[in-house]
């Protein structure tokens, strides 16, 4: 045999075969070259080949060969054809070539032309691809190819607002759409052994369907089966089906008005679209429950009304029902995916109201939906390889295999051999058609390509053609839709309206021309004859320009128009034909020119009324401020109040601002100033709004939502509403206004939730929390307690006395806060004011060496101060009464700075001024250890050689209690003395004597002690002191020197 050459061809994303033949044998073997365990694809041609070739992406294979074919009178001739098949084996289409035999083929680098050498010439033909894509409302949906990736862009083109929605969808094989969704059909990657009766066995693919909206996203899905060879959509159901079997989705219902798609038992959506589509984005729509009979899948031998699988389509999933009726059913959808059909289906059609199958052998089967009840069969006289249904069902389209159309009657009766035979075939036929759409208004109207022409019919006879290239996508009132989907895919990415085509028709065409050259009249005559709604309201509208109102009522009438009947009502009552075409020129959506008719009539008022219909709020504004209308400032406030919305509606709040401030439109300032964080400018509304206003307590919640305690407060209480105002305090843990505003305004709830607010605090063991809480609420003498606690543990644990001693520095600065706050609490109860009163300090008086006191200027009796002094003292007792170690809060700072101080001489070799700071330390053993003290004391004595102090040093380290010193220990410490005073004499030197003497005088007479030094400040240096306005702590200014801050409560010096 003589072999044929295979040419290169380019390697495909998906799989793609390669192709040998057998000349001998009229055969051609196609294996997936990229798949090694795909089966090799066997295809009889019935033709002797000659040549073959793969298009540019390996998705077509043209074989060229001869035919033998019977003549009528016996002869045999052979005839030159093409025929064209899928990569997997399919036959798409064959074209039939003059000549007698075919020497080369090639293919263009675009893959939609076909160059043929036949005998002494060249052919060349024009290919129409069956592109993957589909249209429903404005929303064009097509596939390309992108060569970097493995898999399918899907773009959802609006072709009226031009916005374009990709998704990326994996193994994509079929796309369809009607209504207002568009499905996708996809191949999955796994297979499955699917056993059959009889011993029959069949290895299954599973498939899904994807329902989309306009912008691609997932709405609801389904996984079948049946493999999709043949897809059909309408508004209401999927038709898939393979070379026997048909899988019907009602995803939505038909009756009952717009409802969501339909979701059955047999749904398993979820992990499909997983598997299926890789970036949509989008949540699967909410199920509902339904009966099954939604999904059902019958094999096209059997009545799909007696054998039927319904509320299962996918066989993986029927393995895991259980029972006798799941497992009847799931044996017999097996039956069915394994039974094979000497008639294989060949095409498929759907509308609203039946489907039809078309078979190899011409047979049409026709079922009624949704019941899918088989109606009847029809035979015709040629393979078809595609069909379309009209609207109400009454003609079918049909386009064989070798692009010959016929148009199927489906409503004729007749009989042949006393047998009645549905059907029957009319007068037409077209050849080289490659695609046809039936109007869905009009029975009787259809547009056929052939070739690169448009052609319509109506009743079977043919209008002057139009040249295209284009899909036929819609064909509705009197004009046909076409995609350029060549232009389209050539750039899929970035498509241009003009790719998509509106073709009138020639009655509208015919119409147009006369209503704008005869006149009204001649063209109601000519849709007398032809009527269409289209031309009916077409002949209205020139009716209506003209102001031919009788002739327009007429044309309204007829085309069911009725708003268009009142609206010539309306016009018929005006008596100014001025404003008859103002109002003409407004219907046909001119307002400019509308606006201007009314202008000059002087009517500013009804160009105002023409705006504020429109919505057009700017032109009102522009219309008011030049002088027209009534009530001008009311109108504008609305105007202004529009115009804002139409800023805030897309969030130009600046913009906004200013058109509310200008209508005085609180509420909507509101929303704005807090959007745009404009804080200062709520406040200031604050101060506006009047008493009692709803919007004060907006504005509250607002402050409240960013943490502004202090002025949502104030705006609640301007509401009226306290209670919210101390909730919005205590919320935002502003304690200390709460607490305020409920004892102004007599709410003692707030001291229990305090109090259960700080226990929950202290039962986390967060006592820090508890302290901030306290000291926000005003609470210095609890939140003073709580310092002291923790500075006591801090200096038992020995590990942090500086702070320790910070803890009692915040705890002295609580207590002194509350005297502060009693006594001027006090000084307003008896109306005394500070700046009045020439009392001095006696403090002050020693520091000046005097104790005189001058006279004093007051405004009250001396019962009266003692009143206000026994009062205060009670507060202040009560205060202090559960813990007395805040009567003198500053003692224990003094202790731990007194004892850190020491160390620091002793460190800095100030062994002089650290003996005086340690004995200092003897009167602060309450706070700190006494162990700690004493042996302070006795090395700081050891390094003076004060063996006197040393030595009392000593026997106080040997009495101490068990409790704080051990047996052990202090029987070291009685070795350790013994050792020291066998050598030395407990006596100390003078000046150490004289030393210890001015600190016990100093401590008798109550001498204050230098912070810096911790030396006792005696009468002579009384002079030379500084007094700290916090603690009132003394230091000595020679001391004092660089420091910039007081040593005890770091209060910075002046």
């Amino acid at each position: 045999t003589k072999g044929v050459d295979l040419g290169p061809r380019k390697r495909q994303p998906e799989p793609s075969p390669g192709a040998n033949d057998d000349a001998g044998k009229g055969g051609a073997r196609v294996k997936t070259v990229e798949d090694a365990t795909a089966p090799t694809v066997l295809i009889d041609t019935g033709m002797r080949l000659t040549k073959l070739a793969w298009n540019c992406n390996g998705s077509i294979l043209a074989l060229a060969g001869t035919q033998e074919t019977a003549a009528s009178n016996g002869e045999t001739r052979s005839v030159c054809m093409v025929q064209f098949y899928s990569p997997f084996g399919q036959h798409l289409r064959t074209l039939k070539v003059p000549g007698s035999s075919i020497s080369a083929i090639t293919w263009d680098g675009s893959g939609l032309r076909i160059a043929l050498a036949v005998d002494s010439f060249i052919y060349f033909a024009n290919l129409r691809l069956d592109y993957r894509w589909g249209a429903f409302g404005n929303t064009l949906c097509y596939a390309y190819t992108r060569h970097d990736r493995t898999d399918t862009p899907v773009v959802f083109w609006d072709t009226h607002t031009d916005e374009r929605h990709t998704r990326h969808v994996r193994r994509l094989i079929a796309i369809r759409a009607a209504g207002d969704n568009a499905v996708l059909a996809t191949r999955s990657t796994e297979t499955l052994l699917v056993q059959g009766s009889k011993g029959r066995e069949k290895t299954i693919r599973q498939h899904t369907l994807v329902l989309c909206n306009a912008i691609g996203s997932p709405v609801d899905t389904r996984v079948t089966s049946v493999e999709p060879i043949f897809l059909a959509m309408t508004s209401t159901h999927v038709i898939a089906a393979n070379e026997h079997a048909i899988f019907s989705w009602q995803y939505h219902s038909s009756s009952g008005g717009k409802q969501g798609p339909l979701v059955g038992p047999g749904s398993n959506g979820i992990n499909a679209l997983q598997a299926s589509l890789m970036d949509v984005t989008g949540a699967v729509a909410g199920t509902t429950k339904v009966k099954n009979g939604r999904e059902r899948v019958f094999h096209i031998d059997n009545d799909p009304n007696r054998v039927c699988v319904m509320g299962m389509a996918n066989v993986a999933d029927g393995q895991k029902l259980t029972g006798k009726k799941s497992v009847d059913m799931r044996n017999l959808l097996a039956d069915i995916l394994t039974k094979e059909t000497p008639d294989a289906i060949t095409c498929i059609a759907a509308n609203d109201r039946c489907l039809i199958v078309g078979r190899e052998s011409g047979t049409l089967h026709r079922y009624l939906l949704p019941h899918m009840t088989l109606e009847g069969k029809y035979v015709v006289r040629c393979r078809p390889h595609q069909i379309a249904l009209n609207c109400n069902s009454t003609k079918l389209g049909i386009i064989d295999i070798n692009s010959v159309m016929t148009i199927l009657d489906l409503d004729a009766r007749s009989e042949s051999n006393g047998q009645a035979v549905l059907g029957e075939q009319l007068a037409f036929e077209r050849k080289d058609a490659w695609d046809m759409l039936w109007a869905s208004d009009n029975a009787d109207l259809i547009a056929v390509m052939e070739k690169t022409r448009l052609y319509v019919f109506r009743n079977l006879e043919s209008e002057e053609p139009v040249l295209s290239s284009g899909y036929l996508s819609k064909h509705a009132d009197l004009q046909i839709k076409a995609a350029m989907l060549d232009e389209i895919l050539a750039q899929p990415i970035n498509p241009t309206p003009d790719m998509v085509v509106d073709f009138p028709t020639k009655s509208l065409r015919d119409v147009r021309e006369m209503l704008h050259t005869v006149g009204v009249d001649d063209a109601y005559e000519y849709i007398e004859a032809h009527p269409h709604p289209r031309l009916w309201r077409l002949l209205a509208e020139a009716a209506l320009e003209r102001l031919e109102f009788g002739v327009a009522d007429k044309a309204f009438v007829r085309c069911n128009d009725y708003p268009g009947i009142q609206f010539v009502k309306s016009l018929k009552s005006l008596n100014d034909r001025v404003k008859q075409r103002a109002r003409v020129a407004a219907y046909f959506e001119r307002f400019d020119e509308s606006e201007n008719l009314y202008r000059d009539i002087d009517r500013k008022d009804l160009a105002i009324d023409l705006r504020i219909m429109l919505g057009d709020w700017f032109k009102v504004v522009q219309l008011v401020q030049s002088g027209g209308g009534v009530g001008d400032d009311e109108l504008l406030r609305t105007a202004w109040q529009n115009i804002g919305d139409y800023y805030a509606s897309r969030q130009k709040w600046n913009k906004a601002v200013q058109y509310f401030a200008s209508a005085k439109d609180p509420a909507s300032l509101i929303e704005c100033y807090y959007l745009l964080e404009e804080y200062a400018s709520l406040e200031k509304l604050v101060r506006v709004i009047p008493e009692g206003s709803p919007l004060l307590k907006d504005i509250g919640r607002k402050f409240q939502s960013v943490g502004m305690s202090e002025a949502a407060s104030l705006a609640f209480l301007k509401a009226g509403d306290v209670k919210a105002a101390i909730d919005c305090c205590v919320l935002l843990n502003d304690w200390d206004k709460a607490v305020q505003l409920a004892q102004e305004h007599e709410f003692p709830q707030i001291e229990g939730l305090l109090a259960k607010y700080a226990s929950h605090l202290l039962d986390k063991g967060d006592k820090l929390q508890a302290i901030e809480l306290y000291r926000k609420a005003g609470k210095s003498t609890q939140a003073a307690t709580l310092l002291a606690s923790l500075a006591q543990e801090a200096g038992r644990s020995k590990v942090n006395p500086l702070g320790a001693k910070r803890l009692h520095v915040l705890a002295a600065m609580e207590m002194e806060e509350l005297r502060t706050r009693v006594l001027d609490t006090q000084l307003k109860t008896m109306g005394l004011k500070e700046e009045e009163t020439t009392q001095r300090d006696m403090d002050e008086e020693y520091e000046l060496g005097t104790m005189n006191l001058k006279p004093q200027r007051t405004q009250v009796t001396v019962a009266q101060a003692t009143a206000a002094t026994l009062e205060s003292l009670v507060q202040h007792d009560a205060a202090t009464g559960e813990n007395r170690s805040l009567d003198n809060a500053w003692h224990g700072a003094e202790a731990f700075h007194f004892f850190m101080l020491a160390q620091r001489q002793l460190y800095a070799n100030q062994l002089r001024d650290a003996l005086a700071t340690a004995l200092q330390l003897r009167a602060y053993d309450d706070v700190l250890d006494p162990r700690e003290v004493y042996s302070l004391i006795a090395l700081a004595s050891y390094l003076n050689s004060a063996w006197g102090q040393c030595s009392k040093a000593f026997i106080e380290l040997e009495s101490l209690k068990p409790t704080s010193c051990s047996k052990a220990d202090r029987e070291r410490f009685a070795k350790l003395a013994l050792a020291i005073f066998t050598a030395n004499r407990p006596q100390d030197p003078p000046e150490v004597a004289t030393l210890v003497e001015e600190i016990n005088k100093g401590r008798a007479s109550g001498y204050p002690i230098c912070m810096i030094s911790g030396k006792p400040i005696n009468e002579k240096q009384a002079g030379r002191v500084y007094k700290c306005r916090r603690c009132s702590r003394k230091m000595l200014e020679d001391c004092i020197r660089s420091l910039n801050h007081c040593p005890l409560c770091h209060m910075m010096l002046v």
